[in-house]
């Protein structure tokens, strides 16, 4: 992962990310009056589990997962409670979904490795740039 990617990770943490020692962190920015927020967690060929987060500022819920208890490539969203009527939605900041009306998809970045160094440094010419 480049400076700028642990730089953009460390400020806004949210979505779903793989820490380094195995624990997973599911973090969600929702609406201020929010009563509660569970993630559920689909894994091939077994049940569906849930997780409830925990309120940590005004508008952001976060849960940590000890190593092991889901994997990469589940499937998950969140069932969120507000106003007493419940929502399920997928990630908005996920890193990974099948498409854009399907579960989100735990992916580890730890484990890509990185070959863009030409483009980032400047030595690749195919830049995308504004009209």
């Amino acid at each position: 992962m480049t400076e700028i990617e642990k730089n953009f990770y460390n400020i806004f943490n949210l979505g779903a990310y793989f820490k380094n020692n195995g624990n997973t962190v599911f973090r969600l920015f929702t609406f201020s009056d929010t009563e509660k927020v569970v993630v559920e967690v689909k894994s091939v060929q077994q049940p569906i589990k849930c997780f409830e987060l925990n309120k940590v500022k005004k508008c952001i819920w976060e849960l940590e997962l000890e190593s092991g208890k889901i994997s990469e490539g589940d499937r998950y969203r969140f069932v969120i409670t507000r106003n007493g009527k419940v929502v399920t939605v997928k990630d908005p900041c996920s890193m990974y979904q099948d498409s854009y009306f399907k579960w989100s998809i735990l992916y580890n970045h730890n484990n890509f490795k990185w070959n863009d160094e030409d483009w980032t440094n400047g030595l690749n010419n195919r830049r995308v740039s504004r009209l």
